[in-house]
């Protein structure tokens, strides 16, 4: 009796090139497929890693457009920068001068108004003197000396100092009482409050002039600004 063997698919052969390249092809898709898992995998954990380079990068790097400006525009910066300069100065120095007229001015007056205060307190002659030609005023106190006349001298405290007025400020010739020896005008304020009637007037370089007149009797002060 012959047995019979079973039937089976194992070629008896040498495999053919196409059989030999069907499990490689299997193997690839397999390992294609568990690649892009785990790129899947990674991009979700680091989303950055995988952004796309913008059109023009080469290599990452950024192009010398984007990371600074042309000659040109440097140019018409500096232009620019150059015309708002030439126009903002002359205004700031205006304005820098108008305050310091105005700060000498409002100085002028105050001092004036001390020597007025000064001989209500004292209860004697005060003098605010005025030398034109130099832009100088002070003040001075009565006194009376060992022979028993009468003198002035500058004041032992307070503003003691000579001041001056500022470069750009005139005195014009002031309409009040002259003295010879201090070659200066002046005006006398008294114990009793009452003055000299007087009239100060003060030009600036702009054209805007300062007048300032005192009543006499009433010891006032009127300031005009012309």
């Amino acid at each position: 009796m012959t047995s019979q063997m079973p039937k089976t698919n194992i070629p008896l052969g040498p495999p053919s090139k196409g059989e030999w390249a069907q499990p490689l092809r299997g193997a690839h898709a397999a390992c294609g497929a568990d690649v892009s898992r785990h790129e899947a995998i990674a991009l979700s954990r680091n989303p950055i890693s995988k952004t796309p380079p913008l059109k023009g990068d080469k290599g990452g790097c950024s192009s010398s457009r984007a990371s600074g400006f042309t000659l040109i525009e440097l140019i018409v910066v500096m232009t620019i920068i150059a015309l708002l300069t030439a126009a903002v100065v002359p205004i700031y120095q205006g304005s820098l001068t108008r305050v310091r007229q105005d700060r000498a001015t409002r100085d002028f007056v105050a001092y004036l108004k001390y020597a007025q205060e000064r001989a209500i307190t004292d209860g004697t002659e005060y003098r605010f003197y005025m030398r034109e030609e130099s832009r100088e005023y002070w003040v001075m106190r009565q006194y009376i000396d060992e022979e028993r006349e009468e003198q002035f001298a500058y004041l032992d405290e307070g503003p003691v100092e000579v001041k001056q007025l500022p470069e750009g400020i005139e005195f014009e010739r002031p309409k009040a009482r002259f003295d010879k020896d201090r070659e200066a005008h002046f005006v006398s304020f008294y114990g009793t409050g009452a003055c000299d009637y007087a009239t100060i007037k003060m030009e600036t370089a702009d054209g805007d002039d300062l007048e300032l007149e005192t009543k006499g009797r009433l010891g006032r002060f009127e300031v005009k600004a012309e």
